[in-house]
Parts: C-alpha cells; sequence; structure tokens
C-alpha cells in the first residue's frame, strides 16, 4: 500500500511543479527574489551594491567571500567541495531544498566543525573588529526563583542550541522592552547615524565607555563576568569577525529585522555560533558570557 503523502509533501510537490513550468530558474538567497537567467541575477547583484550582495557577485575574484556570504544568506554551511558551481548554486530548487537547512539542525557542533574548514575571509566587508567591553564586576539576577535555563557558551554550548536559535524568555523580553524607552536617547546619541563611518562596513559604534547604561539589560541576561559590545547597522552588513560566536540582544529594529535568514523582535536574544548577516536597521547588544540565564524555560 502507498505511503500516504504528509500535507507539507503534497505543498512542497505542488510548488515544485508550478516551478519547473515558470520562468523562474534562479534564486537571490539574500532577498528570494526570482530571475529567469543568470545574467538577469548577476545584474541585481550589482544593482543592490551592499556588502552582502557584492560578495554574492564574487565567486570568481574572492571565493572565500562569496562563500562566507552564501553561506550566510542561505543559512545553510554547505561545504565548498559539495557546493555547485555558479550559476548553478543559485538554481531556484537548490536554494529552496538548503535554504535555512543548518538553523533546523539539533547539532550545532556539526556545524561549528564544517565552519572552521571553510576559507578564510580576507574582505574588508566582512572581516571588521568592534570594540569590546568587559565587566568590572559580576552582573546578574538570581533567576533560579523563576526558572531561568543556563547554557554554557564556552567555546560551544554543550546543550542543543543551534545556530540562530531565539533564546525565548518572556519575563527577560518584557523587561528589557520596559527598560528601552529610558535608554532610545542614550542609545541615539551614543549610535549616532549622522556621524556614519567613511568605509563601507555600514556599522556604528560607540566612541564612549557604554559599561554603565547598559548594566541593568546585562543584569537581565547573564551571570558572572562578561565580555560585550554594542552596534548599530545602517546598510546590510556582516557581523563582527572578533566576537563571532556569542548572544545578540536585539534592543530595537528599524528595518527588516533579520539576523541570518531568522527574524527577530525587541528585547529578544538569538545565539550566533559563527560569523553572520545583519539587515540594516538594527541596535544589538552583542556578548560572550560565563553563564547565560536567559533561555528556553524549562
Amino acid at each position: 500500500m502507498p505511503r500516504k503523502m504528509s500535507r507539507l509533501e503534497r505543498s512542497f510537490n505542488t510548488q515544485s511543479m508550478v516551478l519547473q513550468k515558470s520562468k523562474i530558474k534562479y534564486l537571490c538567497p539574500k532577498c528570494l527574489q526570482g530571475f529567469s537567467r543568470s545574467d538577469v541575477l548577476y545584474q541585481h547583484f550589482r544593482q543592490k551594491a551592499d556588502a552582502i550582495h557584492k560578495g554574492l557577485d564574487s565567486n570568481k575574484s574572492n571565493f572565500a567571500l562569496f562563500l562566507s556570504s552564501y553561506q550566510g544568506c542561505m543559512g545553510a554551511l554547505i561545504p565548498a567541495a559539495k557546493l555547485p558551481k555558479a550559476p548553478d548554486c543559485f538554481d531556484v530548487f537548490f536554494v529552496i531544498e538548503h535554504y535555512g537547512e543548518e538553523t533546523e539542525s539539533p547539532n550545532i557542533s556539526d556545524y561549528a566543525q564544517s565552519y572552521t574548514s571553510t576559507p578564510s575571509m580576507h574582505s574588508h566587508s566582512c572581516n571588521f573588529s568592534v570594540p569590546l567591553y568587559h565587566d568590572r564586576q559580576p552582573r546578574g539576577y538570581d533567576h533560579d526563583s523563576h526558572g531561568g535555563t543556563a547554557l554554557s557558551t564556552v567555546p560551544v554550548p554543550k546543550q542543543h542550541v543551534r545556530h540562530l536559535q531565539i533564546l525565548h524568555d518572556v519575563e527577560v523580553e518584557a523587561k528589557i522592552c520596559a527598560l528601552l524607552p529610558q535608554m532610545d536617547n542614550w542609545l541615539d546619541g551614543t549610535l549616532p547615524l549622522s556621524d556614519q563611518p567613511h568605509h563601507d562596513f555600514g556599522v556604528i559604534v560607540p566612541s564612549v565607555d557604554v559599561n554603565r547604561p547598559l548594566i541593568p539589560v546585562r543584569d537581565l541576561l547573564y551571570k558572572g563576568f562578561g565580555t560585550f559590545t554594542l552596534i548599530r547597522t545602517f546598510k546590510d552588513v556582516f557581523s563582527p569577525q572578533n566576537i563571532p560566536e556569542a548572544v545578540y540582544t536585539v534592543l530595537r529594529v528599524d528595518g527588516p529585522g533579520l539576523i541570518g535568514n531568522q527574524k527577530v523582535a525587541i528585547g529578544e536574544s538569538i545565539w550566533v555560533s559563527h560569523q553572520t548577516t545583519l539587515s540594516a536597521g538594527l541596535i544589538l547588544l552583542i556578548g560572550v558570557f560565563p553563564t547565560v540565564v536567559v533561555g528556553q524555560k524549562v
């Protein structure tokens, strides 16, 4: 007796048949826009001209940059040896099959190992650093009373925390959202859009010490002595390369609100295991902490 297809399988098969009869042959993994010809796809990359689209157009001139850009957009660490040559890697069915693949994996260590074997990135558009700050006193409230989950972050979570997993915590998120109206003016003054740096990084960083104003937020996120930074994106960019494995807490969203291919909201924290893409319009507190207390309730 033939196996009965699930609703998801039927939906996928129907979409596949529709696409086979359509003129769409290629997809941009950044915007998921379809194109009938590869030359039109590459024209799209050049017209967009941001760092990520430039990276997707660099497979001949800088393969390391191309690979990191492709993997960041796809949310899938496909090894270079298994990646079809361009433009076949942009084939609509290949992109659909692998898009978001890594965020579904229950085992982050497999991907962390795969990432370490990819070529190093040499382009200035993704290889940049941000100032790091260090706690002078241990942070953290006692979260044991409401069952917060502790997640080790040294160097990769031993628990099954996947790349781009939201560390949902309704109580912490509500408290952060309650704090932010008091911080809005300070955030705008510390990360002013009028002082955009004269380079392509697309990131604004503080020029002053941000330790004290961020203490109330950091006390909600972790215990102990942490290392952290604060950034504001005004372009679609890569995450900083000098703090690639960290908890990202969202303090503002003015735009798509994407970290990798994961939609984020104000107050949420997300685990990032390696360098990924950040959409324009984000203000993020990024930290490496000894014990994270924001997370899925048990």
